[in-house]
Parts: structure tokens; sequence; C-alpha cells
């Protein structure tokens, strides 16, 4: 470039002299001063918009709240009701009597009327025997003839009849009490969900299996005799019986 056109030239001519001035570096900074400016006019105008909208809208109504006072209102002509206290009736006292003292005189009788009896002799007494009939007569004593003895003079007693056979003690069915595990249906019921392990294998997701089984307490509590129904399933039999081993004993009927 000439000295003379340098003085006269833009500093962005002077930059790109001599290179690509239609690539567009050249264009982006010769007319950026034009799209800064255009773009501050716009984003201006937005905000006087706004503004001018913001002055434009109707004031609203602004409610004052206002204090409503209730007065307070007496009631009068109430009658208040008096409580009345009703007292239980007083027991009267129980008056003890004065102790009485049993006491009996006693009567003196005289020698003489007393009646005197002699006792029978030997001879009388012979051959009589003396009753155990109570007699309401005074001073006599039934005497029963001896009656004739019977046998053959070996000195045997009569045999005595045989005595009737005792009745059979009665087989109850059902016990009176009922045996009991310890502690109730409650604890037999935690037992059996503790320890019962049902097999998978037999047993459908929501089915019910009732398995009955009949089972002897012992007197001293132990479980013995176990039955099941013939169609129950030997996986079913051999769980409960391992369960019912391992019960405590249970308290006998």
């Amino acid at each position: 470039m000439n000295a003379e056109n340098i003085l006269q030239s833009d500093l962005l001519d002077i930059l790109f002299e001599g290179r690509n001035k239609s690539y567009g570096a050249y264009e982006l900074r010769r007319d950026y001063n034009k799209r800064l400016y255009t773009s501050l006019a716009i984003i201006g105008a937005i905000v006087g918009v706004l503004i001018a909208l913001q002055y434009l809208q109707p004031e609203k109504e602004t409610i004052i709240a206002k204090e409503w006072v209730i007065p307070d209102h007496k009631i009068e002509g109430l009658i208040k009701k008096e409580k009345t206290i009703i007292e239980p009736p007083k027991q009267k006292k129980a008056v003890t009597p004065p102790p009485t003292i049993a006491s009996t005189t006693p009567t003196i009788v005289p020698d003489k009327a007393i009646e005197k009896t002699e006792a029978p002799t030997q001879d009388e007494m012979s051959n009589k025997l003396i009753s155990n009939v109570n007699s309401n007569d005074t001073g006599s004593i039934a005497v029963i003839p001896v009656s004739p003895q019977t046998g053959d003079g070996t000195g045997d007693l009569p045999k005595a009849q045989p005595e009737a056979p005792a009745p059979e003690p009665e087989v109850l069915l059902t016990s009176e009490i009922m045996p009991e595990f310890p502690g109730g249906v409650s604890a037999l019921i935690r037992f059996l969900s503790r320890n019962l392990q049902v097999p998978e294998d037999k047993v459908e997701p929501g089915q019910k299996i009732k398995v009955p089984v009949r089972f002897v307490v012992s007197k001293d509590g132990t479980l013995s005799g176990i039955e099941f129904a013939p169609e129950a399933d030997e996986a079913f039999k051999s769980e409960i019986r391992r369960v019912m081993k391992k019960m405590p004993k249970w308290k006998p009927g």
C-alpha cells in the first residue's frame, strides 16, 4: 500500500491488505458496530414495551379487612340447679345380747325312793340266753329259750352264704378332665407354627391340608399310640411324628 493511502485508509483495511476479504472475518469486523447498535435497540424496545404494559394495566382493588367486634351477650334468667347429695342410710349397729349362763340345780333323791333289784342266781340263769333287744320295762330281762342244735356232733359250724360278686369298675370312653398342652391351645398353635415344616412339593400355593391325628396322653404326660387317617400322606405323617416327639409333657386328664 502506498504511503499516501495509509493515512486515508481504515485500520481494518490495513490489517486485511493482501488477504482474502471475502472469507467472512472482514465482513464481520466491518459490520460489528452496526449489529451491536441494532441489538441494543431491540433490547431497549422490548424493555420499554414491558414497562408500558405494567402502567397500562388497570389498578387492582385493594381489599381492606375490617375488624368486627362481637359483643358479649349475657344470658339472664338461667336457674342454677343445686346438687342434692343423697346420703346412704345409716346401718343400725347390731346389739349383742347379754351372755346367758345355763345353770342346773341338782335334785337330791332319798335312798328310800330307789328300788333295789337283786341279781338272778346261777340256777335261774342256766339254759337261758340274754337277748340283744332293748326292753321298755324296768327291772326285767328278755330271755330267749335255747333252740335245739342240729348236726352230726363233729363241731362244724354252718357254712356261710357266698357273697355277691363286686361290680366291675366302669370304663370311661371320654375323660372328665381333658388333657391339656402346657400353656393351653394358644401355646400349642405357637409351638406347631415354629416347629412344623410343611413339605413344599406336597402343597400348592394357597392350599390347606388337614391331617387327623389320634394319640394317647399317659399319666406322666408323654404321648403314645400316635395314629393317622388311612388317606394321610407319608411325608405329613413323618413330619407330624417328628414334631410330636419334640413336644413337652402334657398335663394328663
